[in-house]
């Protein structure tokens, strides 16, 4: 720094010149570096901007303290992520003839996200069942940006719906897979449903007690292959034929229609049961008389005493011969008396005809 003096002037005694030196101590500084504590994760450069400055200098045996950044967490939109300040490689260091460096680790953690699922009905005019809910899946899993998330199927694929009536069958989501793109993902499941479906029968029954049905009417059965869903009306088919000849009984069978004309279907099939009547062919006894007597023709006035009977008979049933209004007939034209010598039979059994005596 110099001399007391620049100079003197010698005064009979020796001459001494003193000179100051000053000390100045070598400045150090601290200086900062931020490092990912992630593997495979780079530090976004926008971290860069949080590192602390330091403008201060320091000697040698100053103790420093780290500064903390400005901020502790970092969202990184680009990773979809964000970046935690996990402290220094030392909270201090003393200055050893050097600069000091600090060393920040920022450890990376992804953003998470859920899939979530939700059914709805494929069926126009179908709400879902409450209880079809309880079958939605359920994943706790989370998921990074990137991935890829199977759909779970639901714990069963069929759901009876005893209110509708019918049945709902899953139909699958609207994608089988998604890949997480910054946001939950959702799988949509769709559930189609179907009806039960019932049918009408038909079935004959004799009306006419003591009278079996024969085999041949099961013929005319209406036959519908139309199915029908709970709720529907449906009107009874009327058989091929109405009538029907019993040559076995020897009558007629008449269709009397159904124990109902419709039917509304009620969570079953329904049945017609439709009635036929049966009714006998119906036969005459009718009289004639002959002349027993060769050569003598009988006179008209015998003819009125011929028996009327207006009553009818079935097949099977006996008739007797009814007698004449008298049993003698006096013959004036032929001077002579007729007597009534009775019946070729005096009953006879009806055979599908009329019968005469």
């Amino acid at each position: 720094k110099g001399y007391d003096a620049t100079s003197t002037v010698v005064n009979k005694a020796d001459v001494e010149f003193v000179g100051k030196w000053t000390f100045e101590a070598n400045k150090y500084q601290a200086t900062y570096r931020f490092e990912s504590a992630t593997a495979d994760k780079a530090l976004p450069a926008g971290i860069a901007r949080l590192l602390p400055s330091d403008s201060a200098t320091y000697e040698n045996g100053n103790s420093v303290s780290a500064k903390q950044p400005s901020e502790s967490t970092y969202t990184d939109t680009e990773n979809d992520g964000t970046w935690t300040f996990k402290g220094y490689d030392a909270a201090s260091a003393v200055v050893n003839k050097a600069n000091v460096e600090f060393v920040g680790k920022w450890a990376f953690e992804a953003n998470k996200y859920q899939a979530t699922y939700r059914f709805e009905s494929a069926t126009a005019g179908k709400q879902l069942p409450a209880a079809i809910t309880a079958l939605t899946p359920s994943d706790s899993a989370t998921y990074e940006n990137g991935n890829t998330v199977s759909a779970k199927q639901p714990s069963q694929t069929t759901y009876p719906d005893p209110v509708n009536d019918g049945t709902w069958t899953f139909k699958g989501y609207d994608a089988a897979s998604a890949v997480v793109n910054k946001a939950n993902v959702e799988f949509v499941g769709k559930w189609a449903f179907e009806a039960n479906k019932y049918q009408a029968t038909y079935r004959f029954e004799s009306a006419t007690a003591g009278k079996q049905l024969p085999a041949g009417i099961a013929t005319l059965l209406p036959s519908d292959s139309a199915i029908y869903e709970n709720g529907n009306s449906v009107s009874a088919q009327q058989p091929g034929q109405t009538t029907y000849t019993d040559p076995v009984n020897d009558g007629t069978w008449t269709f009397k229609g159904y124990d109902a004309a419709s039917a509304v279907v009620n969570k079953a099939n329904v049945e017609f049961v439709g009635k036929w009547a049966f009714e006998a062919n119906k036969y005459q006894a009718t009289y004639r008389f002959e002349s027993a007597t060769a050569g003598k023709q009988l006179p008209a006035a015998i003819t009125a005493l011929t028996p009327s009977d207006s009553a009818t008979y079935e097949n099977g049933a006996s008739v007797s011969a009814k007698q004449p209004a008298q049993a003698t007939y006096t013959d004036t034209v032929n001077d002579g008396t007729w007597t009534f010598k009775g019946y070729d039979a005096t009953s006879t059994v009806v055979n599908k005809a009329d019968v005469e005596f």
